[in-house]
């Protein structure tokens, strides 16, 4: 899932999908699930973008995103390769210090921010960010977070895995670990039948892996939202198709 590049359209929502290294299974535990639900909900008031859906499942997660963005910036689609995005700190829900020993997802060097368009411990967008931006941070936080939470846990087991990844992969940069694949993978949504049937498809992923037989009793998607008029984990937008 390495190298992937994305159409960047003003308006259009995102159909996504993010998964952890060697498709490993560590979204077996509720605390590490967790994890995804609070960045989603953190990164979602930061930057302002639309939820419709999501699901986390053992090794990866589907998201139905709409980006914030400016009305009055272009409405060309733009290519953007996602490898060679840089990651900044600013929102970020661990302390502003990073060990750069702890990298997951592209350099953690500090990007150089604008103090006039930046105002800081507040959540409102300094400026539309892509559906690349926001998997960017949603990456490299959660793994940042998954890896400490590891650590307390002492799973050498997965600390293992990710560690021989970071080693293959990025054997030229000081990467410690790596907990997701490289890149990410998306698609446009361009109509209402098409936004339903990605919905579908996410909300009956959990049926589709055997993790239960009744969706109402999978937890960690927006199924809850939908069916069984639950926000108590994470509140979504509904569509307005």
């Amino acid at each position: 899932m390495g190298n992937l590049s994305t159409i960047i359209v003003p308006g259009d929502v995102y159909f996504v999908t993010t998964t952890v290294i060697d498709c490993t299974k560590i979204f077996i535990e509720d605390k590490y699930c967790q994890i995804i639900i609070d960045n989603l909900r953190f990164y979602r008031e930061k930057y302002g973008f639309k939820l419709y859906s999501f699901v986390v499942m053992p090794n990866h997660v589907h998201l139905l995103i709409l980006p914030k963005f400016d009305e009055v910036g272009s409405k060309e689609p733009i290519f953007t390769d996602r490898s060679s995005q840089q990651p900044g700190h600013v929102g970020s829900l661990e302390p502003t210090k990073v060990d750069p020993q702890t990298v997951h997802v592209g350099s953690l060097e500090p990007t150089k921010v604008d103090p006039q368009t930046v105002h800081v411990g507040s959540l409102e967008p300094t400026r539309a960010k892509t559906i690349s931006d926001i998997m960017r941070d949603l990456k490299k936080y959660t793994a940042v977070q998954i890896i400490k939470q590891l650590k307390i846990d002492k799973r050498e087991d997965l600390l293992k895995i990710f560690s021989h990844y970071a080693q293959e992969y990025h054997p030229n940069k000081r990467r410690k670990y790596q907990v997701w694949m490289d890149g990410f993978w998306s698609t446009n949504i361009y109509s209402e039948k098409y936004f339903n049937q990605k919905l579908d498809y996410i909300h009956n992923n959990p049926i589709r892996a055997r993790l239960v037989k009744d969706l109402a009793g999978y937890p960690w998607s927006s199924y809850q939202n939908y069916c069984c008029d639950n926000s108590m984990l994470l509140e979504i937008d509904f569509s307005e198709f």
